[in-house]
């Protein structure tokens, strides 16, 4: 029997994660649209029925009560979101639908399906950063820049790089945290640790990936913005303010493109847990035995 101890390191197929997230996102079209629609469409009802409730029961509400309801909702709607469809995607792969890589054969371990009704820290802690954490972060920075503001041009774009940037640095390193938060079910510091684990040797992969996640969602944004101005400026039902046209059509395509990203991370997180998978000595020394 014949020890091996090294192996050659396998980078990420991007072109093929992509390919497998663009199948997987169409074989589950209409299931990932209805959920995406309901989760954005459920974010921007509530926002307008609070916008709505101040004006029909003349009370005012606060601005940091108002945000902080918000923020409450987003967060609860956004942990349903991730959790509903990475395990969808992971019912869909375990019953043999979704092409996977050569490195992940059928000896992989199969994990169960992830219980809805159990209370997902390391998930709840993600939703919590991106939803809660990172946008006070850059509201707080960009107010205090405003209150101080520079002398030279380029301090006027410090509250979007100071304020954005950090959350595009967490959105990179942890690309893949949310599929195995969902998927392995680990405590916060095991999916920091397993992330982290996968993700090491693929990092320009997972750039590549981040990078054309902005480009192809900029590229459905932008005819929307081109047409949306060429519907006329007010609202229909109640008040132009609470049911804008550009907000509602804002909202339709983030619902409707939002399932992709969610799609990219779990099939990067499959691929990666395959060729570690492949590459781990037991694997090996099992093949060549």
């Amino acid at each position: 029997m014949t020890t091996i101890s090294q192996v050659s390191p396998e980078k990420l197929p991007v072109i093929n994660t992509l390919s497998q997230t663009f199948r997987l996102w169409g074989q589950n079209l209409v299931y990932f649209s209805l959920l995406g629609l309901m989760f954005r469409g459920g974010i921007y009802l509530f926002e307008v029925s609070l916008e709505a409730a101040s004006y029909l029961f003349k009370v005012y509400i606060h601005m940091m009560i108002r945000l902080g309801l918000l923020m409450a909702v987003q967060s609860l709607l956004t942990y349903g979101f991730y959790l509903l469809i990475t395990r969808r995607c992971h019912h869909y792969g375990r019953q043999g639908h979704t092409s996977q890589l050569h490195t992940e054969q059928v000896h992989a371990p199969q994990r169960p399906l992830p219980k809805i009704s159990r209370l997902n820290p390391a998930l709840l802690l993600a939703v919590l950063t991106f939803v809660v954490f990172l946008p006070l972060f850059k509201l707080g920075t960009t107010v205090f820049l405003i209150v101080n503001p520079g002398p030279d041009i380029l301090f006027s774009q410090l509250p979007f790089l100071v304020g954005n940037i950090p959350g595009y640095i967490l959105a990179l390193i942890f690309f893949i945290f949310i599929p195995v938060a969902v998927i392995e079910q680990p405590g916060p510091d095991k999916a920091l640790e397993r992330c982290l684990d996968l993700s090491r040797g693929h990092r320009w992969s997972l750039f590549w990936l981040f990078l054309f996640t902005g480009l192809f969602l900029t590229l459905i944004a932008q005819p929307v913005s081109y047409l949306l101005p060429l519907i006329p400026q007010g609202g229909f039902l109640i008040s132009e303010i609470w049911f804008d046209y550009h907000r509602t059509g804002a909202t339709l395509v983030q619902g409707l493109t939002a399932p992709f990203v969610a799609l990219l991370w779990y099939s990067a997180y499959t691929n990666l847990a395959g060729i570690k998978y492949s590459q781990s000595p037991e694997q090996l020394n099992r093949i060549f035995e």
